[in-house]
């Protein structure tokens, strides 16, 4: 997905909510079969042909409790998507998961903020020279 939005451009806002919700049931199911993800980035996020995600990874990147409060303390993921329980090697759980859905909605929306940005500075830069 990272590669794809960088030749792409921006979504628009109805495209990364389309995405964003994509991502949080992948997680919900994820999560309520015991597993957890640990590595959800933008890297591990394809888009297929017919629009709808595909996530890279699942066979060795996801790990199952064997029981309720067990927690993980092996390093997964790329430096930059890091949960801060996994940096500071405190154990952790599925909130990993959320952490790394938190980056992902970051980075999906940040190019559309970047992009409303961009068009409302123009529209400004216009109406001031306009006026002169």
């Amino acid at each position: 997905m990272d590669k794809f939005i960088q030749s792409k451009g921006a979504f628009s806002k109805e495209i990364c909510i389309f995405y964003i919700a994509q991502l949080i049931l992948v997680l919900e199911f994820l999560h309520s079969k015991g597993w957890t993800y640990r590595a959800m980035s933008l890297s591990n996020i394809y888009i297929k042909e017919n629009g709808y995600i595909s996530i890279d990874g699942l066979n060795k990147l996801m790990k199952k409790k064997s029981n309720e409060g067990e927690m993980f303390y092996d390093i997964c993921g790329l430096p930059e998507d890091l949960a801060p329980e996994m940096i500071l090697c405190e154990g952790y759980d599925e909130s990993v998961d959320v952490w790394g859905l938190g980056l992902c909605a970051y980075n999906i929306c940040l190019k559309l903020i970047i992009l409303l940005l961009v068009i409302m500075w123009n529209k400004l830069f216009v109406q001031y020279y306009k006026k002169r």
